[in-house]
């Protein structure tokens, strides 16, 4: 689909005035509470791990799914995470969505908590995280 999107994308960027850049990512963890919409606060956090070490990333990731995604959901306001991972780089992104950027500032320690034992558990550094405000999806129910 990266061809069909590319000039949509260029052009987004073109009128924001930034600039697009393309990563390969594959979705390990997926949980939803409730569709994406415009006004929902997004937490994305990118982890690096060495690549080499990546071979236990899969009792990592399930215990991502099995202990983390349900400590977030047991906090007001969340609605779901994902997680991504660039296997040739170690790069690896988590992002979790809120009701709304109040719900988010809430939930931040808990989203603080879930990342930081997520790169303990991969033997990954916290990159970087930002907080945002989703303004549009196009994402449908299934």
């Amino acid at each position: 689909s990266e061809d069909v999107i590319a000039a949509s994308v260029r052009e987004a960027a073109r009128r924001a005035g930034g600039t697009a850049a393309r990563a390969r990512y594959e979705v390990l963890v997926f949980e939803q509470e409730v569709p994406l919409r415009g006004g929902q606060g997004m937490r994305v956090t990118q982890m690096n791990v060495d690549p080499s070490k990546l071979s236990n990333v899969e009792d990592a990731v399930a215990w991502y799914g099995d202990t983390v995604v349900p400590q977030l959901a047991d906090a007001s306001g969340f609605c779901g995470a994902l997680l991504y991972a660039d296997w040739a780089s170690g790069r690896l992104i988590s992002e979790t969505v809120w009701q709304d950027p109040h719900a988010l500032a809430a939930g931040r320690s808990a989203a603080t908590a879930g990342e930081a034992a997520a790169a303990e558990a991969l033997n990954g550094v916290i990159g970087s995280s930002a907080e945002y405000r989703l303004e549009f999806s196009s994402a449908r129910p299934a």
